[in-house]
């Protein structure tokens, strides 16, 4: 049991990573967005 929940390990740590960048993108992506209308809004 233990040894296949390590083996499982590398995989679920790499499944938990790519869900974690895929969230940091979107908020600098909202963020660059954000800026984009609040430079808008100002000129």
């Amino acid at each position: 049991m233990l040894k296949g929940l390590l083996k499982l390990l590398p995989l679920i740590i790499h499944e938990i990573a790519e869900v974690i960048i895929e969230k940091i993108k979107e908020r600098r992506e909202r963020k660059v967005e954000q800026q984009k209308t609040d430079s808008n809004e100002k000129s």
